[in-house]
């Protein structure tokens, strides 16, 4: 959405005084930048949205019942 708002703005301001100004929306074109920006905005959403998810899936009460029937290791200085 923000690809095609910097186009249509630099498309629009192209030949006026405002073409200098709006120069810095050139790097929406670089598939970089609009992958950090995806990947930052994914970040965000995750911290604004992670807590409130999992106290819903806490009401819920949707989990999973897990005993851990793994054995402890023996003691290496034991084996001999």
């Amino acid at each position: 959405m923000l690809y095609y708002l910097s186009q249509y703005l630099l498309e629009k301001s192209a030949g006026t005084p405002w073409a200098e100004r709006l120069s810095a929306l050139r790097l929406f074109r670089y598939i970089t930048i609009r992958s950090a920006g995806a990947a930052v905005t994914a970040l965000v959403l995750s911290w604004w949205l992670g807590p409130r998810v999992i106290h819903w899936l806490k009401q819920l009460k949707f989990g999973q019942e897990y005993a851990d029937k793994r054995k402890p290791p023996a003691a290496w200085w034991l084996a001999s």
